[in-house]
Formats: C-alpha cells, structure tokens, sequence
C-alpha cells in the first residue's frame, strides 16, 4: 500500500470504452507492480471520453486503491494526447 511519500513509479493507461475489461486489467498490472514496486506507485486511466460505464468502473477502482487515479478528458482526444495528459497529471519520481 502506497504511503504519503511521492511514488517511485507512474503508469500512464489511456482507455477508451474499456468498462467490460478494465478491472481485470486492473488486477493483473496492479500483481505484477507490486512484485517490484511493492505499493510505491500510482496507476493512472486518463478515460479519453468514454461513451460507456468506463469512468464508473473507474472510479470504483480508485475508490478501492490509494494508487488508482483517474483523469477524464471531455471528449475523445485520441490515444497520444490522452497519454501526454495522463503524463502531465503524474506524481511518479
């Protein structure tokens, strides 16, 4: 579990329309960074204007989680812009 301190790592996951998926992805990225980051990092989902339930899925996810963020375009900016957002919004050494 992360603590207060600025996380080591920042993960960076434009989605668009995921809500079907998005919580198992979820599950198996968030296994595998805790074998080498042990909690001290953040996940961040810049939703790139979703039409389905992404953003609800979402944040239920970052309700659960210290380390789950989630950024919400307006509209579908596409995936670049969407990943130089989600960068922008990070906190990650």
């Amino acid at each position: 579990m992360q603590t207060s301190q600025q996380p080591l790592l920042s993960v960076v996951v434009p989605v668009y329309n995921e809500s079907t998926g998005i919580a198992q992805f979820h599950a198996s990225l968030t296994a595998v960074l805790d074998k080498d980051f042990k909690g001290q990092y953040e996940v961040l989902y810049c939703n790139d204007g979703s039409h389905d339930t992404t953003h609800s899925e979402l944040g239920k996810l970052s309700e659960i989680t210290k380390i789950t963020r989630v950024l919400s375009l307006s509209i579908n900016f596409g995936n670049e812009l969407a990943k130089q957002a989600g960068i922008h919004h990070t906190t990650g050494k």
